[in-house]
């Protein structure tokens, strides 16, 4: 279904004895993120499959806004690394079963690594959202990046290709 959004705000109650103020004043002084009590993305199930600058980034920015997850990669140990650094709001799991438990499934992953994981979870992608929050380059062998599609091609439409009727490709994130 589509993705709930839910934000309470912390009580924000003049006390009847101040006739200053002070309380609403530092109330609105407050950053918005330390005003929030609850930030609910989600009631789907989530994972990010990767852990890199991007998995990483992610990770850290749903832990901070209260969201739980699942989070895999190839490197078990890193995976379970960072997952460890989340608040636990982070549970570290196979890439298998983050296929299999997610509803949503953010691909923080290299276009040809993501290309391959369509290939090897086909139809178990059906009926999922698919997040890529990747753009379409690699490194250029000389300390840079370089665009590994064509000019014309856009990578948001080669993925749609490739994955199975019923999933959901969505762009989102990439920079």
């Amino acid at each position: 279904g589509a993705l709930d959004h839910e934000r309470l705000l912390h009580a924000s109650r003049l006390d009847p004895q101040s006739a200053s103020g002070s309380a609403r004043v530092d109330f609105l002084r407050k950053p918005r993120h330390e005003r929030w009590t609850k930030v609910t993305i989600s009631d789907s199930t989530v994972a990010i499959i990767g852990t890199g600058n991007i998995g990483s980034t992610l990770a850290a920015n749903l832990a901070a806004g209260g969201q739980d997850f699942l989070l895999a990669g190839r490197d078990q140990e890193a995976t379970r690394k960072l997952a460890s650094s989340l608040d636990g709001h982070a549970e570290a799991v196979s890439i298998d079963e983050a296929i299999e438990r997610a509803d949503v499934l953010v691909f923080a992953v290299w276009l040809d690594a993501f290309r391959e994981l369509i290939a090897q979870y086909g139809e178990r992608l059906a009926g999922k959202v698919i997040v890529d929050p990747s753009n379409p380059v690699g490194p250029d062998g000389a300390g840079g990046y370089h665009k590994v599609i064509g000019e014309q091609e856009s990578s948001g439409q080669i993925l749609a290709g490739l994955l199975p009727a019923g999933a959901r490709l969505v762009k989102a994130f990439g920079t």
